[in-house]
C-alpha cells in the first residue's frame, strides 16, 4: 500500500489523462494512486469532498487530511466516512470475534433460519458448546473446520430430519461433509459408498 505518481499526467484543464504533453499546452499534475491489495488502485485525483461523493455516489472520497484515529492519509469510504486502512482493521477485529465464537454463530445462524422458515427450533446454546469439538475437528471429513473457509466452515445438521432441531439430534461437522451426507439417514447408504470407493463393491 503506497501512494506515488506514475508516469502518466492528469490535464490541470481537461481532466484527461495523457502520456506526453497536453493537447491544450497547460500545465499538467502527476497522477496520484493508493495502490492496496483488497481495493486495488484508487486514482486520488479522480476523488472529490465527502459531500460531493455523495452527491455522485461515488464510493471513496479523499479530503487531502489524515484520519482521527490513526492519522492514515489514505482514501475514505464515502459510506461510514472511515479510512480504507480503520476500516480493513475493524473488519480484522470482526474476524477474530466470530471465529473466538462458533458455537454463538452457529445458533444464531440456524434460530434465524428457522424463524425464517417456520420451523421450530429448541436447540440450546450451551448445547452446541458441549458438541461443538474442542480441536475444530470435522468428524467425518477429520480436516479441520475454518470460519474463513466457506467448504470448512463448521454447520449445523440433524441427525434424524424427523424430530427436528432439538438436544441431542444435533451434530456439528464442516459445510462439505454436510453437503456429501444431506438428507441421508440410512447407514447402508455410506457403507455401499465406502464399499465403491475401496473397490469392494459388487
Amino acid at each position: 500500500m503506497s501512494l506515488g505518481a506514475t508516469a502518466l499526467k492528469l490535464c490541470s484543464f481537461c481532466g484527461k489523462r495523457i502520456k506526453r504533453q497536453c493537447p491544450h499546452k497547460c500545465e499538467a499534475m502527476p497522477i496520484i494512486e493508493y495502490v492496496d491489495p483488497f481495493y486495488g488502485s484508487i486514482v486520488l485525483n479522480d476523488l472529490k469532498d465527502l459531500d460531493t461523493a455523495r452527491l455522485n455516489g461515488d464510493r471513496f472520497y479523499f479530503n487531502g487530511k489524515p484520519c482521527s484515529l490513526k492519522n492514515h492519509l489514505v482514501p475514505r469510504i464515502t459510506a461510514s466516512t472511515c479510512c480504507i486502512e480503520c476500516s480493513k482493521a475493524q473488519s480484522r477485529r470482526s474476524t477474530r470475534r466470530r471465529r473466538l465464537d462458533v458455537a454463538k454463530n452457529l445458533f444464531m445462524s440456524r434460530r434465524f433460519h428457522c424463524r425464517h422458515v417456520g420451523k421450530d427450533f429448541k436447540v440450546t446454546l450451551d448445547h452446541i458448546r458441549e458438541i461443538l469439538p474442542e480441536d475444530m475437528l470435522c468428524p467425518i471429513l477429520l480436516v479441520k473446520m475454518d470460519p474463513d473457509v466457506p467448504s470448512l466452515r463448521p454447520s449445523m445438521d440433524k441427525i434424524d430430519p424427523t424430530k427436528g432441531y432439538i438436544n441431542g439430534n444435533i451434530c456439528i461437522m464442516s459445510m462439505k461433509a454436510n453437503l456429501i451426507k444431506s438428507n441421508i439417514t440410512d447407514p447402508e447408504v455410506f457403507r455401499r459408498l465406502a464399499d465403491l470407493l475401496e473397490g469392494t463393491s459388487r
